[in-house]
């Protein structure tokens, strides 16, 4: 193979291995995004849980997102479970357990199909790195037997 069809392999595999770095940049954030997200499902089943076996608490409720202001609130009744596409239900604690715990499941099944595909990435990116490695190495040799 000549030097100019080596070096336009080499850019080919470079710019592959550059999009294949900004597939797996995306998948590790989506990983780390629904990770998130599961921690959030698991505290809301979680809080659930422990108002049913007391059936009335006495909680903190932030203002915003950052806790900058905080009020005392006592939580009896129902819980209010978000369905989805921004409905919301008043349902038994069973009821918002099992609601929780189905959106659990279906988060950690997302994250694996993600981290699975994570995986085949990190694959497929380690070996062109390696291709082109070699081919880096071919013309390094072409280039010194050119040269002696």
């Amino acid at each position: 193979m000549s030097t100019n069809a080596q070096a336009v392999n080499a850019r080919m595999l470079a710019q592959q291995i550059a999009g294949l770095q900004r597939q797996i940049n995306g998948l590790q954030q989506l990983v780390e995004e629904f990770s998130g997200r599961l921690a959030i499902v698991r505290a809301a089943r979680e809080a659930v849980s422990k108002l049913k076996e007391k059936g009335e608490a006495e909680v903190l409720v932030t203002a915003d997102m950052e806790g900058n202001a905080l009020f005392k609130a006592k939580v009896s009744g129902k819980p209010i479970i978000h369905l989805g596409l921004n409905v919301y239900a008043e349902v038994p604690f069973e009821k918002a357990e099992e609601i929780l715990s189905e959106k659990e499941r279906t988060i950690v099944t997302y994250i694996g199909r993600l981290q699975e595909e994570l995986r085949e990435k990190l694959k497929e990116h380690r070996k062109l790195q390696e291709l082109l490695y070699m081919l880096a190495q071919q013309q390094g040799t072409t280039g010194e037997t050119r040269a002696g």
